[in-house]
């Protein structure tokens, strides 16, 4: 149903939040609040996850659709 690479985004998405758990330990730098490793990165990450899985939900449900329309189609 899902293509293969949005199954590698969410891999890559989980991996790339991991570092905004440290924000409360740092105070500047690359992990603090607005770091680039801990804001900036996992944030653009997600803005793309957020865009794609509308765009492969809605593709999903148009085949779901599609494959019960051929299989009605064929029974009759």
């Amino acid at each position: 149903m899902f293509p293969r690479w949005f199954g590698y985004l969410n891999f890559v998405l989980g991996f790339l939040l991991i570092p905004g758990a440290f924000v409360y330990l740092f105070k500047t730098g690359p992990l603090a609040w607005n770091g680039r490793l801990a804001y900036w990165i996992p944030s653009m990450v997600y803005l793309v996850w957020k865009v794609a899985t509308p765009i492969v939900l809605l593709r999903a449900i148009k085949s779901e659709e599609t494959e019960t329309a051929i299989g009605e189609l064929a029974s009759v």
